[in-house]
């Protein structure tokens, strides 16, 4: 297997270079996407700085590697959260891989992405932390329920140290995601929405054997709860049509109709360090939300954010 990596920046490269090599055979390193046509074929994975990428390379980079952007192996990085680019990314571009470099690139961050991408072992939150991490399961069976999980999320990070602002954050997460796999993931037979339709303030009772199952996580760093439903009816293409949406920020930002999560994905996103989604259609959708609470608030407001979409019909290992 060969990866290809564009950098400009002999730390960073090494940093990739190191963690790829546990996995791929070769790995060739690119400093100017100006060399791009000099690389041969094949290439099964990029990893590239969007900064590296010279701005009218862009779309010839991108037209490029299309097919390995549908398949799950092109992973972008950037320094900026630069809306408008971040729309194009997610919306023209349909990029389902995109993380966050702060003063230094999160070799852990990008060695869980690669993993998922080349073994095809998308589900689970556990990955994401430290070994010894403490961890709060619940299973949800209707939304007489969400208020317990609520007050379960609030002493969960309280009683870890974690403070009220991203505790408030992390709250807001968790009722955003167990709300949208109650009303908007269960479907019928026919592929049909149960619930969107509801009122938020309509109860719902699940089938015995369709719980919803959250997990909460924490290590001293992040705090995390993945929420995951056995209907798999999310696709990559509603998660990216949503996020573009929103980052454009039009008259079609706010999605009103009935059931709509897409607002409610966006923020999620906004609220979160990094955003994870796992896909297996028509068996699970796995939608993760990780909160570094290490250093000031309001350093963690303008950070940029990790996204990373993960469908496992769209992989091949």
């Amino acid at each position: 297997m060969r990866a290809l990596v564009i950098e400009n920046d002999p730390g960073r490269t090494r940093i990739i270079g190191d963690v790829l090599r546990a996995t791929v055979d070769d790995v060739v390193v690119c400093c100017s996407t100006g060399a791009l046509p000099l690389i041969g074929e094949p290439i099964d994975i990029v990893v590239a700085s969007y900064d590296a990428i010279a701005a009218e390379h862009r779309r010839a980079f991108f037209d490029r590697f299309d097919d390995l952007r549908v398949q799950g192996r092109l992973v972008v990085y950037l320094s900026e959260f630069d809306r408008p680019e971040l729309a194009i990314l997610f919306g023209e571009r349909q990029l389902m891989n995109i993380l966050a470099r702060s003063d230094a690139l999160d070799a852990d961050e990008l060695s869980v992405t690669l993993q998922k991408m080349l073994r095809g072992e998308i589900f689970g939150v556990d990955r994401y932390f430290r070994a010894g991490a403490t961890t709060k399961t619940l299973a949800i069976h209707g939304t007489s329920q969400r208020d317990e999980v609520f007050e379960v999320a609030r002493r969960f990070a309280t009683d870890a140290g974690v403070s009220s602002r991203h505790t408030e954050l992390f709250c807001t997460v968790v009722d955003e995601l167990v709300t949208n796999a109650l009303y908007n993931a269960p479907r019928d037979n026919h592929g049909r929405a149960l619930y969107a339709h509801f009122p938020r303030t309509q109860e719902v009772t699940l089938q015995p054997d369709e719980q919803i199952d959250v997990t909460m996580c924490v290590d001293g760093q992040r705090l995390g709860i993945a929420v995951a439903d056995p209907y798999g009816s999310l696709t990559s293409g509603t998660v990216l049509q949503y996020l573009a949406k929103c980052f454009r920020k039009g008259t079609d930002q706010l999605d009103q109709k009935d059931g709509g999560a897409g607002l409610g994905l966006y923020q999620v996103f906004e609220s979160v360090t990094q955003f994870v989604v796992n896909l297996d259609l028509g068996k699970q959708t796995e939608i993760i939300g990780l909160i570094d609470f290490r250093g000031r608030y309001r350093d963690f407001v303008v950070r940029p954010k990790s996204i990373n979409i993960f469908d496992h019909s769209n992989q091949h290992t």
